[in-house]
């Protein structure tokens, strides 16, 4: 008795991964993993759920949803360039600012998000932005990269979240834990064996953060803004 549960158990695991990877490979929206939200991944073409169309329910999104609203992913184009700037600098400044010189700050938010870099950025390959959208309205950014894309490490068999940033406003919903399940999924759909990030070591409230989201300190590296050169923990999440 124990083998046959066993072995539909198996047959159960196998056949979800397989259901979920066809409906992202066609641009479908489907539920990320994880207690605080059910948010949609999808592809650079809208952000309809195809349950509009019949074919795939719309799921419930549970308490972030009564907390936030409908909440969704799209990939960012070159189209949206000005607003991915933006969002950028805001949320960079929102999250920084009080812990830095303004003279530091603002020559890091002119050069990182600058036209030119960002639009480099954007178009590289390996690297993908996601907008985060509440009732269609902009909430926040995923920037995920893969291995040559990478900031450090490269390494094939991982995905670098180098930005994971909410707008003030959307802050205290349950909005991170959405992003964090987006940046998850789409690092198993690339079949990905660990995810990193690198973090400042006194942004004590992203450090618990991902401590919370099963990250651990492997090293440390710098990051320089302005002219402080500051020291950031690189954190590992392996994946199950």
């Amino acid at each position: 008795m124990y083998t046959i549960l066993h072995f539909v158990k198996i047959l159960y695991q196998v056949g979800a991964g397989l259901i979920l990877a066809f409906f992202l490979s066609l641009g479908c929206w489907v539920p990320c993993q994880g207690n605080a939200c059910r948010a949609y991944l999808g592809k650079a073409l809208g952000h309809t759920p195809l349950g509009s169309s019949g074919m795939l329910e719309e799921m419930v999104v549970d308490e972030t949803r009564e907390k936030a609203g409908h909440i969704c992913f799209r990939k960012c184009t070159i189209e949206e360039l000005a607003e991915l700037r933006a969002l950028s600098s805001r949320t960079f400044f929102e999250t920084f600012a009080a812990q830095n010189k303004p003279e530091d700050m603002e020559a890091y938010l002119k050069d990182a998000f600058s036209e030119e870099k960002m639009r480099a950025e954007l178009l590289e390959s390996g690297s993908t932005f996601y907008f985060l959208l509440v009732d269609s309205e902009l909430a926040g950014y995923l920037k995920l990269n893969e291995c040559g894309a990478q900031t450090d490490i490269h390494s094939p068999d991982s995905l670098e979240i180098e930005r994971i940033y909410l707008d003030k406003r959307f802050q205290g919903k349950g909005l991170g834990n959405c992003l964090m399940d987006m940046a998850v999924e789409v690092a198993r759909q690339k079949g990905m064996r660990s995810l990193w990030l690198g973090v400042w070591e006194k942004n004590t409230r992203a450090l618990a953060f991902y401590q919370k989201n099963n990250f651990r300190k492997t090293s440390e590296h710098s990051f320089v803004i302005g002219s402080d050169r500051q020291t950031d923990y690189i954190m590992r999440r392996e994946l199950e």
